[in-house]
């Protein structure tokens, strides 16, 4: 049994560069390796190996070798996952990978609810055609098995590693990393997490930890899903405009980029810079137009997602919409911490700069009430108080998987008159702040949805 702390064994590269790798690991170190396979977990999506993708590349695996199979993650979803539905998907996508590489095996991470899928799928016998195939656990090499399914011997006898929080007591086989001070969700995407999965897969501590400076420009690329069901936004299109750090409002007249996402969502490539913020537009036949924002891109990353969807689906049916007030969702793939006991809380300041209606005072909208589990804040005015902050929970929300709510008044105009601005101190720690200026979109004409890095980094 090994037993982590955050900040333990971390290492990290300095300075930038315009390769993918990073300065002192050679480039193409580990072109020959396998491939690997992530399946996510309930309400989940390739969002949660972003930021271990690009540790993985930093240390020479290629970023064409990282892949992951994306599943309907709501409750239709998680029941064809219970039972066993899955299974062939998941075979053929294996398959195709192995294909795609030439190789015989792949490495395959699952987390949460991914490794239910997962253990089922290498404990499965099953064959798809009368000829002679290759049974499911002769395609996995190795298998990281993440806060999910437990067994005192890895399925299908396949070599496996068991990651899971500290406070727990189970295992997935007789090797398993426990870290302190993480919940979930964390201990799939931190680097305690990374240093362990790339120690089981290739046998030595990775050279990289830390996710630093590529270069000035990186290459961007993701989808644009409807949430949960992880299915391409039909009739989407997409725009990437420059912004201004101080107000959140375009730089320029024309976008970036413009692009229609395929059917699956997909979309990019792209070029972008890494000294300038950007606004994602998703605009759509069946919803009002949606703004991402996001803190200024450091590393090549093809695992963007733009989690949306229409104008009645049940997130936008339980926000209370306006014309004087704005409406957010703040995400992260780290657990927001509001009431933790050992580790330290988050901060999330939230103000308004309104010329029309004033400024509002600075607030933190991580409240313990908010509690320790959850990925998804949905912020806006309460109904039952408006044009007051009173950061009490918002009905709903607190009832959904890894979502809570909070009230915050944000006063809004149609067109934006002033800024929102949002600084998150990740586990109180100041040092490695995050800040986003946007504009005050009005909630009855626009959804807005910030997108905070799972990784600390000194800007």
């Amino acid at each position: 049994m090994l037993l982590l702390a955050p900040s333990l064994f971390l290492s990290g590269c300095g300075g930038g560069s315009s390769d993918a790798t990073a300065p002192g690991v050679e480039a193409g170190a580990l072109s020959d390796s396998l491939p690997i396979v992530f399946v996510h977990g309930a309400a989940g999506s390739a969002a949660q190996i972003q930021a271990q993708s690009m540790r993985y590349v930093a240390n020479g695996v290629p970023p064409e070798k990282i892949h992951t199979f994306e599943y309907d993650a709501g409750v239709e979803g998680i029941a064809m996952a219970a039972g066993g539905q899955l299974l062939l998907p998941l075979y053929e996508f294996i398959q195709d990978v192995t294909a795609q590489h030439d190789v015989d095996q792949v490495y395959l991470i699952g987390h949460s609810l991914g490794t239910i899928v997962s253990t089922e799928y290498l404990s499965s016998g099953f064959a798809t055609t009368p000829l002679p195939v290759p049974a499911p656990a002769n395609l996995v090499a190795g298998f990281v098995s993440i806060d999910g399914a437990v067994s005192p011997v890895c399925p299908g006898l396949v070599p496996c590693i068991g990651i899971f929080d500290g406070q727990s007591n189970v295992g997935m086989g007789q090797n398993n990393t426990y870290i302190e001070n993480q919940a979930h969700v964390e201990v799939a995407t931190s680097p305690e997490s990374f240093e362990a999965q790339y120690a089981f897969f290739y046998g030595e501590r990775p050279a990289i930890v830390d996710i630093e400076l590529q270069g000035l420009e990186v290459s961007v690329s993701g989808r644009t899903v409807t949430f949960p069901q992880n299915t391409g936004r039909p009739d989407a299109e997409l725009a990437i405009w420059p912004i201004d750090s101080a107000t959140g409002h375009r730089m320029a007249d024309t976008p970036t980029a413009t692009m229609v996402p395929d059917a699956d969502g997909f979309w990019g490539p792209v070029t972008l810079r890494t000294d300038t913020h950007y606004e994602f537009l998703l605009t759509a036949s069946d919803s009002v137009p949606h703004h991402f924002y996001m803190p200024r891109f450091v590393r090549d990353t093809e695992h963007v997602r733009l989690l949306s969807g229409p104008n009645d689906s049940d997130t936008r049916s339980n926000t209370n919409l306006g014309d004087a007030h704005a409406a957010v969702v703040i995400s992260r793939m780290r657990e927001w911490f509001g009431d933790h006991a050992t580790a330290g809380n988050d901060i999330v300041e939230i103000s308004t700069r309104s010329p029309s209606v004033g400024d509002q005072p600075v607030v933190n909208a991580i409240t313990p009430e908010v509690g320790n589990d959850t990925i998804g804040i949905h912020i806006h005015d309460d109904a039952a108080t408006p044009q007051q902050t009173t950061l009490e929970p918002l009905p709903y929300f607190p009832d959904q998987a890894f979502q809570t709510g909070v009230d915050v008044y944000m006063p809004a105009a149609e067109p934006p008159d002033g800024t929102i601005t949002m600084r998150l101190i990740p586990r109180g720690r100041s040092e490695f702040s995050q800040t986003i200026n946007f504009p005050n979109w009005a909630s009855s004409g626009h959804r807005v949805s910030i997108n905070f890095n799972d990784f600390d980094r000194m800007e």
